[in-house]
């Protein structure tokens, strides 16, 4: 089993942590990706969202994620995806998809929100 770990800066408090674990057939064939990775929930109060996963490779086999904390925008969009009469789930790593295009949608926002509020400011003195 191989296992890769990091730690990403986001911010003053922030981390994203991941860790992955790569199972190997005796024939070197890759078999399943396992791991977990927090994202930041709430960047005012750095609360985290959690996510585990493990991810078979081979033909025909589930892929299973648990996650804690969740937002609720992505949680709609997955809910919707497996509602649907679409196939959008089947997708290998569709679920981080939404979940990390909410997190850096919310990054976004908060890095903005500073900046809004200079502009009032500047307004104002004008």
């Amino acid at each position: 089993m191989h296992f890769l770990r990091g730690r990403i800066g986001m911010g003053m408090q922030s981390l994203l942590v991941c860790a992955q674990y790569l199972s190997y057939h005796l024939s070197c064939l890759l078999l399943s990706s396992d791991g977990y990775y927090q994202l930041c929930r709430d960047y005012s109060s750095d609360a985290g969202s959690f996510v585990w996963f493990s991810q078979s490779l081979v033909l025909n086999k589930p892929t299973t994620y648990v996650i804690v904390q969740a937002v609720d925008r992505p949680k709609t969009l997955i809910y919707d995806c497996a509602t649907a009469s679409t196939a959008m789930l089947l997708r290998p790593f569709v679920i981080d998809a939404f979940l990390l295009d909410d997190s850096v949608q919310r990054m976004s926002d908060a890095m903005l929100q500073p900046r809004y509020q200079f502009l009032e400011d500047v307004s104002i003195l004008s």
